[in-house]
C-alpha cells in the first residue's frame, strides 16, 4: 500500500496487470486493505479500480467489511466519481423490485444502511421510491427514512400515515426532525392528536420527539431574551345543554423590555393531572394598549373635617 501510495506510474500499471490476470487475487487484496488501512493516496487507487471494474457493489456485501467501513469506501468513492451513488441506489432498487441484481437484492437493509449514511437523499429519490413498493416491510422503511429525510415535507409524511407499516409511519415522521415551518407546524397541530395516539409505541415515541425537535428549532431563531409568564385559569365553558368540558387558560407573557413575542402552538406541552393535554386551540390575542390612571387624594386636614363625629 506504501509503494502504491507512492504514485509510482510502474506500481499503479502492475497492479491494473494483476487485476487483468487474477481479479478475485486483487478484489481480496482490496477487501483487506479497505478493512485495516487509513485512506490514502493508495486506499483511492484501489477504490478507483474497483469502480471502474464494477467490483464496489459486490465488495459492499461482505460481511467482514463493516458497514461504517463501507460508507467510509463509499464515500471515497463518490469523491473519485459522483455516479456511483445513484448507480448504487438504482442498482439496488432493480434487484430488490425486478430480481435482476439477487446479491444486491439479498444485500439491501445492509445497502440502504450505507446509503442513508452517505446520502442526503435527494439525487437517488426515484430510487429509493421505487424501494416504497417493495413486499419487504423493512427495506420500506428504511427507504421511508432516508426520503423524509431527505425531501423534509409535512405533506409527505401525511401521506404515509395511512400506511399499515409501523415502522415506515415512524420513520416518516423522523424525517422531520428539526424542521421549523409552517406547514410541518400545520401538520402536527392537525394530526398531533392522530400521531401521540398511534396504537404503536416506536410511532408515538418519534411523534413525541419530533414536535420537541420543532420546538428546539424555534428555539435557535429566538432572540435568547428570557420571557416572563403568569397564568389564570378561567371559566370553563360549555354549549347550550353539554357538560362542561372545555376549560380555558389565559397566559400572559411578556419579552425582555418592549421586545414582542410571537407565540406559536409548538412553545407549549401541556399537562392536566399528570397527563397530557393532546387536544389544544391557541389563539393569541394582543396585550391591551397601556392607559395612564391618576389617582386624587384629599390633603390631611380636609379629609379629617370630612370624618363623621
Amino acid at each position: 500500500m506504501a509503494n502504491l501510495s507512492g504514485g509510482a506510474d510502474g506500481n499503479h500499471l502492475l497492479v491494473e496487470e494483476l487485476l487483468g490476470n487474477d481479479p478475485d487475487f486483487v478484489y481480496r487484496l482490496a477487501l483487506e486493505a479497505l478493512r485495516t488501512e487509513k485512506e490514502s493516496r493508495g486506499l483511492r487507487f484501489l477504490v478507483g479500480l474497483l469502480v471502474a471494474n464494477d467490483l464496489l457493489e459486490p465488495l459492499l456485501c461482505e460481511v467482514s467489511l463493516r458497514v461504517e467501513e463501507a460508507a467510509a469506501v463509499t464515500r471515497m468513492a463518490i469523491q473519485i466519481d459522483p455516479r456511483v451513488e445513484t448507480s448504487l441506489a438504482r442498482h439496488l432498487a432493480e434487484g430488490v423490485t425486478s430480481g435482476t441484481r439477487p446479491l444486491l437484492a439479498a444485500n439491501a437493509a445492509r445497502l440502504l444502511d450505507i446509503l442513508a449514511r452517505v446520502s442526503d437523499g435527494t439525487r437517488i429519490l426515484p430510487s429509493l421510491a421505487r424501494l416504497l413498493h417493495s413486499t419487504d416491510s423493512g427495506l420500506r422503511s428504511k427507504a421511508a427514512l432516508i426520503m423524509g429525510r431527505s425531501n423534509r415535507s409535512a405533506t409527505w409524511v401525511q401521506s404515509r400515515m395511512g400506511d399499515a407499516d409501523p415502522r415506515l409511519r415512524a420513520n416518516a415522521i423522523e424525517g422531520l426532525w428539526g424542521v421549523d415551518t409552517e406547514e410541518a407546524r400545520d401538520l402536527f397541530r392537525d394530526t398531533a392528536a392522530q400521531l401521540l395516539r398511534d396504537p404503536h409505541r416506536m410511532v408515538r415515541s418519534r411523534a413525541l420527539r419530533s414536535v420537541a425537535r420543532i420546538k428546539a428549532a424555534v428555539a435557535q431563531a429566538a432572540t435568547g431574551q428570557l420571557w416572563r409568564l403568569s397564568g389564570l385559569m378561567l371559566e370553563t365553558l360549555a354549549a347550550a345543554g353539554a357538560p362542561k368540558q372545555t376549560r380555558r387558560l389565559q397566559v400572559a407573557v411578556a419579552g425582555a423590555g418592549s421586545a414582542a413575542v410571537t407565540l406559536r402552538a409548538t412553545h407549549f406541552i401541556l399537562f392536566e393531572d399528570g397527563q397530557p393535554v393532546l387536544n389544544y386551540r391557541l389563539t393569541v390575542r394582543p396585550s391591551p394598549s397601556p392607559m395612564s390612571v391618576v389617582f386624587l387624594f384629599p390633603r390631611g386636614g380636609e379629609a379629617q373635617k370630612d370624618l363623621p363625629g
